[in-house]
């Protein structure tokens, strides 16, 4: 356990240093590409620009209807790139190179669940101190104070 605890520390410490160099992390949200990557895994994406060339075989990141979607390229044509999930049975629809956000570099599992937690934590920790906040001035305005 003590070991899982430092892999999160870790990881989110990479997340708050990493942003420096165009990296970005992403929970994941499907289990399109499992089994490599998995729902509630913190994946790291690094920002492209037009002239990094792209291969058959990397797995990027890009836009398909307004939704970060991360999946391994199957193809490349002239003016379109196929991707694919691992875990799906076809190929998604052809994207253009301007869709493209950025490549795939790691991912850490689970630690998604674990920052989701403690999101969920801290939204409860707001609301408690605004209720009692909201509970102690109803009592010290109705004494008068």
């Amino acid at each position: 356990m003590q070991g899982f605890a430092l892999l999160v520390g870790f990881a989110i410490l990479m997340t708050l240093l990493i942003r420096f160099f165009g990296i970005e992390t992403y929970i994941v949200l499907s289990d399109s590409m499992a089994p490599k990557i998995r729902v509630n895994d913190l994946v790291y994406i690094k920002k492209l620009d037009e002239q990094v060339p792209l291969y058959e075989g990397e797995i990027i990141a890009f836009y398909q209807n307004g939704k970060l979607v991360i999946h391994r390229i199957v193809e490349i044509n002239d003016d379109e790139i196929i991707t694919q999930g691992d875990n799906n049975d076809t190929k998604d629809q052809p994207i253009s190179r301007d869709s493209v956000y950025g490549k795939y570099l790691f991912h850490v599992p689970l630690v998604g669940y674990i920052l989701n937690i403690y999101v969920m934590l801290i939204a409860i920790g707001f609301y408690g101190i605004y209720t009692l906040s909201k509970m102690l001035y109803k009592e010290l305005k109705g004494k008068g104070v």
